[in-house]
């Protein structure tokens, strides 16, 4: 139905585009939204949602019980990366304490874990299947008002940024929280947009504390800087489990090191494999016997590629690349350290789950990954051959007394960030309006 839908909106438009002025055009996409969209998407949610959506839809404030609020995430997709799993993780607490969640996506995707969305949301749309740009306002106005949505909390949803003065302006009480977690080079990403639009946004959560320092900065030079009392940390160490194991590096002459991640070029899966093939090539671990082996987990549209360089380079022997494994005793169980080469990050879950499993980390120095690594575990990847500086710090690593005192230094970390993570009552403060 969506795929017949998309095309008699291609065919509509062009039609519309040609024949009608520009007023009358607008005017088109405002009816064709109300008598068609509306109607697909009500119809798409009876599929989707748990329980009946027109509840929801007809409800009175009356019909809302006061101790509960209804909150609105806004969403990038329905695949659990590290922001993604966050916004789970919080819609898991507010549904635990009695809020109405709805959750729209708006973002091209498979959305392959839609279903662990759904298992906490009232109401689930996925945006993009029926709507695009021209309609978004109208749309997302209307959701608005009819679930009578008290507070919204943003996860990387571009487009809502956009409209949120109007929004603001249509809807004055209504209470915006934003979650950040990684600045992109070029642009700055959603951390620079929150910066932009933050005279209408009433809390800033971030997951680290160099976040807080670039968005203030950022916001400076757009408008007045953003009030240190408007920002709310939540580290998501608590994310990665509770348990916190001894370091379990012990000296061995296989050392077996994770990439566990997308295999996208932020994450730099291809200098994995090189790193991995520099360590084998070396002179000393022919002396030693020592091999170096390389387990890759994950799933991304780098993975097919990753399979052929690792033949033609000659280094298959000591490469494992696995598809996504959701178990992560699994994946941590068969590793003696982690290795990020990301060219990107904010702090990473992985890290945080790998040193709970006592397990070293050695990570590029990017994001606010010095905010939890000591270092010895960071290696400058913007200096002339990243991977000899990889390799030397794998070479520190595997000395037991060196791997120790990571782990020991990241442990001691998780309990001074306790203070600061994302405990559900930690959470559910920032939904009290």
């Amino acid at each position: 139905m969506v795929k017949n839908l998309s095309a008699g909106k291609a065919f509509l438009k062009g039609i519309a585009k040609d024949v009608l002025p520009w007023r009358s055009y607008r005017l088109f996409w405002l009816l064709y939204y109300r008598l068609i969209l509306k109607n697909c998407h009500h119809r798409q949610m009876v599929a989707l949602s748990k329980g009946n959506p027109g509840h929801y839809l007809d409800a009175s404030p009356s019909d809302i019980r006061s101790e509960s609020k209804n909150i609105l995430f806004m969403l990038h997709w329905y695949e659990l990366g590290g922001a993604e799993s966050y916004a789970l993780h919080c819609m898991k607490a507010a549904k635990a304490a009695g809020h109405r969640i709805f959750a729209v996506s708006t973002v091209h995707s498979d959305d392959a874990d839609l279903s662990r969305f759904a298992d906490y949301a009232d109401e689930i749309v996925r945006f993009h299947t029926f709507g695009g740009g021209e309609v978004f306002y109208p749309y997302m106005l209307d959701f608005l008002k009819s679930r009578n949505i008290e507070i919204v909390h943003l996860h990387h949803s571009g487009v809502f940024y956009y409209f949120l003065p109007v929004i603001k302006a249509s809807i004055p009480n209504i209470k915006i929280i934003d979650s950040n977690h990684i600045v992109e080079y070029k642009t700055g990403g959603f951390p620079e947009m929150s910066a932009y639009y933050a005279p209408y946004i009433d809390v800033h959560n971030v997951i680290s504390k160099t976040l807080i320092q670039y968005m203030r900065s950022a916001s400076i030079k757009k408008h007045d800087e953003i009030p240190s009392d408007l920002f709310y940390l939540t580290y998501l160490s608590n994310l990665s489990g509770n348990e916190i194991r001894q370091c379990r590096y012990k000296k061995k002459k296989e050392v077996r090191i994770l990439f566990y991640g997308r295999y996208e070029h932020q994450k730099q899966p291809y200098l994995f494999l090189d790193v991995i093939k520099a360590l084998n090539a070396l002179p000393s671990r022919k002396r030693s016997g020592v091999v170096f082996k390389g387990v890759m987990v994950g799933d991304g549209t780098l993975r097919a590629s990753m399979e052929k360089r690792a033949l033609s380079s000659g280094i298959r022997p000591f490469i494992e690349i696995n598809g996504r494994i959701d178990g992560k005793n699994e994946v941590y169980e068969q590793a003696d350290m982690l290795l990020i080469t990301s060219m990107n990050e904010g702090l990473t879950l992985t890290a945080y789950e790998a040193t709970r499993y006592g397990l070293p980390v050695i990570s590029s120095d990017v994001g606010a990954q010095a905010e939890f690594l000591s270092d010895v575990s960071l290696v400058q990847i913007w200096n002339n051959d990243p991977v000899r500086h990889y390799v030397a710090a794998v070479l520190e690593m595997i000395v037991e007394r060196t791997a120790q005192k990571a782990v020991t230094y990241c442990q001691e970390k998780l309990n001074e960030f306790s203070r600061y993570d994302a405990k559900p009552e930690r959470l559910l403060r920032m939904y009290e309006v």
